[in-house]
């Protein structure tokens, strides 16, 4: 719900009328434009297909989908922050030949979800594993490993000419903050992790 000047609104759910179960509507984040991030129970007529990720702004709850599902369509996508450029991080369910293989981070921008070990140049050892927070200049925490090793990373965003309205995270300084001991600046330069 969206309590706002006195009046309490119900901001609804995703997808059809359940034949059985429940509906579940969870809103999580909001920003200074009023746009909300959440996620919901998603049915498609009437059958369970997991959860999704919404986008609730101007009155209209809209659905951020997900990345992966199995073959019967069922999937989850989960946000956890908003910034007030309407961008979105949270979680994913990923699927491989049908089975489910765990969580990723995503990024919600401008109307598309991105995988963020998908943005990331892959040699870099950091392997993703959740978005926590996003915050107004596109920077993103969570959790990923490196080398074997979690610990927290943020990513800076990079705009690339001539498409300077898609966030790229090419280039990205990954930082291990507050995990384990950070290696002497030439070898950190070398990696191409700042």
């Amino acid at each position: 719900f969206l309590y706002d000047h006195g009046a309490l609104f119900n901001l609804g759910f995703l997808g059809s009328v359940p034949n059985y179960g429940s509906i579940i509507s969870n809103a999580v984040a909001i920003n200074d434009t009023g746009q909300i991030t959440g996620y919901s129970t998603y049915y498609e007529m009437g059958t369970y297909k997991g959860g999704r990720g919404f986008l609730y702004e101007h009155g209209v709850l809209n659905s951020l989908g997900t990345l992966s599902t199995d073959a019967s369509g069922y999937g989850n996508s989960i946000p956890t922050a908003l910034n007030n450029a309407g961008q979105i991080v949270g979680r994913y369910e990923r699927f491989l030949l049908g089975e489910t293989v765990g969580d990723r981070p995503f990024l919600y921008d401008q109307g598309t979800m991105f995988d963020l070990n998908d943005l990331i140049p892959p040699a870099t050892g950091w392997v993703l594993l959740s978005a926590t927070d996003i915050n107004e200049a596109g920077q993103i925490a969570g959790t990923g490993t490196y080398n074997g090793v979690t610990m927290a990373f943020r990513l800076d965003p990079v705009i690339q000419v001539p498409e300077p309205t898609v966030l790229a995270l090419l280039g990205i300084g990954l930082a291990s903050i507050g995990v384990g001991r950070r290696p002497p600046p030439s070898t950190a330069c070398r990696r191409g992790l700042w």
